[in-house]
């Protein structure tokens, strides 16, 4: 079995363990097949994004209860059970105008994936996407009670939009676009972001986004909407495409360090296979492409190797900080 069709979560099989990885020569490629899933999710939120705006003095209410709750966020179980329930008090009324609720639904994934970029853990190791996980897999579960199963895919789209490297797939270039509109398409805020500036926010959206997989509702006897599942679907696309420098590398770490222990106690022995997998296939793909001269490209490719080894040997443990206080 491939590790694309490894992200079955019963029974996850390793990865093929080729010599190389696979080349995106068809259309039947793991490249192409990740180039379509971006493709598909995307679209549907271009769609709600231009309707949202539509919209805006309609949805000028919820857009700023949406502000508030994400940016004064505590980091307690108790409050940020409060900030679920004051979301839903603006799904709920949202649910009155029903062509109100999916650019509602489209406007809060935004502004919480745009939190991404404030999530790249500081020296202390402090960020506030452990907190934003749990937030949105507790919001999701009563979401889906509400009839709003669409919250999951509005979420991947804003998140593929943002951050193609999520699926993992970089986007084609279309026929016709521009150098400034392809930079868009992979994510770029505007014209005039540094590299620098873009892999940071990258980073970030990667770390909110693996919190999003390990965390677990505040609800009892509910799970993870998204999960474990999800994460290893990632490496599994991850290792069977051809490797892109810093972007692969940076993928891969921040699923590893930040979501790498939950993949542990999910799957226990086939995680450690498929960790050993990349650690022979994987690495030596990635230093083939590594630009030792661009600093990104050599820290994560280092920092993976490490990361690895580590998940290898079945030793990754959960991130610092990730665990809320009750009150």
């Amino acid at each position: 079995a491939t590790a694309a069709a490894a992200a079955t979560p019963a029974a996850p099989a390793a990865p093929a363990a080729t010599a190389a990885p696979a080349t995106a020569s068809t259309d039947k490629s793991p490249a192409a097949a990740a180039a379509a899933l971006h493709t598909s999710f995307v679209s549907v939120v271009k769609e709600l994004s231009a309707t949202s705006k539509s919209l805006a003095d309609q949805l000028s209410g919820p857009k700023k209860a949406f502000n508030r709750a994400i940016s004064q966020l505590s980091s307690t179980k108790k409050k940020v059970m409060f900030t679920v329930d004051s979301l839903l008090t603006v799904f709920r009324d949202s649910l009155s105008h029903p062509h109100l609720v999916r650019p509602a639904l489209h406007l809060f994934v935004e502004r919480l994936v745009d939190e991404g970029k404030r999530c790249v853990p500081d020296s202390s190791g402090q960020t506030p996407a452990f907190s934003c996980g749990v937030l949105f897999v507790s919001l999701v579960v009563e979401l889906k009670k509400m009839g709003l199963e669409a919250v999951q895919d509005v979420f991947l789209g804003e998140l593929y939009r943002r951050c193609p490297f999520a699926v993992p797939c970089v986007p084609p270039k279309s026929p016709g676009m521009n150098d400034a509109e392809y930079r868009i398409a992979l994510g770029f805020d505007s014209d005039s972001e540094s590299f620098g500036d873009y892999i940071k926010r990258m980073e970030g959206i990667m770390v909110l986004y693996a919190a999003i997989l390990q965390s677990q509702p505040l609800q009892p006897n509910t799970t993870n909407p998204f999960g474990a599942k999800d994460a290893w679907g990632f490496l599994a696309r991850s290792c069977n495409q051809p490797p892109r420098s810093a972007f692969t590398a940076l993928g891969c770490l921040v699923m590893l360090e930040v979501a790498g222990h939950a993949l542990q106690a999910a799957y226990g022995p086939q995680f450690i296979k498929l960790a050993r997998v990349m650690k022979r296939d994987l690495l030596p793909a990635i230093d083939k492409v590594t630009d030792t001269s661009r600093a990104p490209d050599k820290h994560f490719a280092t920092q993976l190797a490490k990361a690895v080894t580590l998940a290898a040997d079945g030793k990754l443990t959960r991130p610092q900080n990730s665990v809320l206080d009750d009150d």
